[in-house]
């Protein structure tokens, strides 16, 4: 019930985030309040007694439900300072980029390094957001790349919708935590896995790769966010066709990066595969068939191999 007065209040009454979850923990709590009130009257019970009189009243549960509320919203409270840290933190970042001009210098940067170009201007910016989001949280990472890095995207591409722009950044700070040197979430898994942290840090870079090239169709094919589509059953084909090019994309770059699609990849193959994943990735209809006709000659060449392979074994 609560998640549903959380989405009810969201996307049908369009209130306010704070306003929703509010009534949503609102709800939450007279659930829960109700839930012991009716388990000390009786009225719920919550073993099923086979024969014998029914369990006599007691305000026990009831206590024990409020006792239960007062012990959650001191944990969220408590959980929720430590995420107020990074905010103030993150907010320090923004008032010295505000201030300086720290922001409009980088955007200004990026238009003149690009020359232009919205391709190279992608590039850069996720070079720069790969650098700048390496060891921040996820709160205070977004709020610094849509305050420094997302402007220069719109400035060069002003027909870029805001969340695509916003996405972008977002994404590849977020990326940050697997990108050497600082890797921080590959840092965290060679400690559970007793591995050397770099080297964790440089695989877990190579099995990154396969999602970097998702986000520049956020820019360059928007329809991936269900953004600009047409109308009627053309926008969802336009849909379900950039899903599975995309797919594909994702899937020849991490073979071509592995080394590995049905068989070990020759280096000519390797090649093919990288070009195929720039191509699906290419809003253009001839490059997505192009790209599709490189998998597949790669797929129908690496199967053949394993035939071969299996026929001489046996």
């Amino acid at each position: 019930m609560p998640v549903f007065v959380l989405l009810y209040a969201l996307v049908i009454q369009r209130l306010t985030p704070l306003t929703s979850a509010a009534m949503a923990i609102g709800v939450a709590a007279t659930i829960f309040i109700i839930r012991g009130a009716m388990i000390s009257m009786g009225w719920i019970r919550l073993e099923k007694a086979v024969g014998g009189p029914a369990p006599a009243q007691s305000w026990q549960p009831f206590k024990d439900s409020l006792r239960k509320m007062i012990d959650a919203m001191f944990n969220a409270a408590k959980s929720m300072s430590a995420i107020g840290v990074t905010c103030a933190c993150a907010g320090m970042v923004v008032g010295m980029v505000s201030l300086t001009g720290a922001g409009l210098n980088m955007t200004n940067m990026l238009v003149e390094l690009s020359f232009g170009n919205v391709y190279l201007a992608m590039f850069l910016t996720m070079v720069a957001c790969l650098l700048l989001g390496m060891g921040v949280p996820t709160t205070p990472n977004y709020v610094i790349m849509a305050t420094i890095m997302a402007p220069a995207l719109i400035a060069l591409r002003p027909e870029t919708p805001l969340i695509a722009a916003h996405l972008f950044v977002f994404y590849f700070g977020i990326l940050a935590d697997g990108t050497p040197p600082v890797c921080l979430a590959a840092y965290a898994a060679a400690g559970i896995a007793g591995a050397d942290p770099f080297k964790t840090g440089l695989e877990s870079f190579k099995l990154d790769m396969r999602t970097f090239l998702l986000p520049y169709m956020f820019i360059t094919a928007p329809q991936m966010l269900l953004i600009g589509l047409s109308p009627g059953i053309v926008g969802v084909l336009e849909a379900v066709w950039i899903f599975v090019t995309a797919s594909f994309g994702m899937y020849a770059l991490a073979a071509g990066m592995q080394g590995f699609l049905v068989d070990d990849d020759t280096w000519y193959e390797r090649i093919i595969l990288c070009a195929v994943a720039i191509g699906l990735v290419w809003p253009e209809i001839i490059s997505d068939f192009l790209g599709l006709a490189g998998f597949a000659l790669v797929y129908y060449l690496q199967k053949k191999r394993v035939g071969l392979k299996t026929a001489v074994a046996v």
